[in-house]
């Protein structure tokens, strides 16, 4: 099954899609109305925004995830598509914060990979039940400034040197 973010799972993109049309739009007003000089900074300015704020809606609704029978594959635009077999995974879960939406993590410890997917992508809980099926898989509850990478340290004991020798936990994806 395709998982996908669009307009319709994440009407916010829509926001960004306006701004990035509006920006210039309004700058072509202020050309006309404060003057050249003003009009052609903020044309400039606003015209670099929009082509980021264009970019980056346009990576999201590019965004995908592919599962199947031996694993699934991640698809962020301008990347590579990672697969990861289900035997690959050592870590996956449904993360709850207070004040956040839900997301779904993946973690392979072998490769060090960690993926967040946020609750925007179609079929979220059809994504959540097939990654529960075939992949260890837990609900954790972070503290309001604790992050995943924070949790999954603490969990695996993921320990590293400090500069006197001494070992201290550490980020598993740091490297």
């Amino acid at each position: 099954m395709i998982h996908r973010i669009t307009i319709a799972s994440n009407p916010r993109i829509l926001i960004i899609f306006l701004l990035s049309v509006g920006l210039p739009a309004g700058s072509l007003v202020i050309l006309f109305t404060l003057g050249i000089l003003w009009g052609i900074i903020l044309l400039v300015i606003s015209g670099y925004i929009a082509y980021h704020l264009m970019k980056y809606g346009i990576s999201n609704l590019k965004s995908r995830i592919e599962t199947a029978e031996d694993g699934l594959t991640i698809s962020i635009a301008y990347e590579e598509p990672k697969h990861l077999e289900w035997d690959q995974i050592s870590h996956s879960g449904l993360c709850l914060q207070h004040g956040q939406r839900p997301s779904l993590y993946i973690y392979a410890e072998k490769t060090d990979q960690l993926f967040t997917i946020p609750d925007e992508y179609t079929g979220f809980l059809e994504l959540s039940e097939t990654i529960e099926r075939n992949a260890p898989f837990e609900t954790v509850t972070l503290d309001e400034h604790e992050s995943i990478k924070e949790h999954l340290a603490e969990k695996i004991g993921y320990r590293s040197k400090d500069e006197n020798g001494g070992e201290t936990a550490s980020d598993p994806t740091e490297d």
